[in-house]
């Protein structure tokens, strides 16, 4: 007498194998698919990105005491803007921090001035690899003037970068590091 197998895949013909092959096979080049496009449009914002002038630069810590002051310096360098074409006041726009060092998680003070009045203004920290990390963000008066305040970073990849620039840029395109 023949003993009948009670297990799962027991009662499973060739068109069910075949079906289970076909779906993984489907998932296999879906897979593929999203990760070549994706590192299709990452090359493509890589390549987008243009590059920066530090204002406000901050040095790896040496030692292993968090608390140790991190120093920032400061070069009044305008970047070209974003955008591709609005440099017509670039040279009146400024950026500015309110102290040349931070110990990590320090706030800092970000002033700027001859912005276009009413804009929004990001505080971006800007890392060797893309993308930027944006820390604050502000409100230009009718003076053409903001102030924002961004913590010093205290996480192990700001510390071991050197420098780390500080980019303000409006919502369309205008910037200044």
């Amino acid at each position: 007498m023949k003993k009948k197998s009670t297990g799962l895949l027991s009662n499973w013909g060739t068109v069910e194998y075949s079906l289970v092959a076909i779906i993984i096979v489907l998932l296999c080049v879906a897979g593929s698919l999203l990760i070549g496009v994706g590192s299709f449009f990452a090359e493509e914002e890589i390549a987008n990105q243009e590059e920066v002038a530090p204002i406000a630069t901050i040095p790896p810590l040496t030692g292993s005491e968090p608390s140790a002051e991190a120093d920032v310096s400061l070069d009044p360098t305008v970047a070209p803007d974003q955008a591709g074409g609005q440099t017509s006041d670039a040279a009146s726009r400024t950026l500015s921090l309110s102290t040349p060092t931070g110990e990590p998680g320090a706030t800092l003070t970000v002033q700027g001035e001859g912005w276009p009045a009413g804009s929004r203004v990001l505080i971006s920290l800007v890392p060797a690899e893309p993308p930027n990390y944006t820390v604050n963000s502000a409100l230009v008066d009718g003076d053409g003037r903001f102030t924002a305040e961004m913590i010093v970073p205290s996480d192990a990849r700001w510390l071991e970068e050197s420098p780390v620039p500080v980019l303000a840029v409006t919502e369309d395109g205008l910037s200044t590091q």
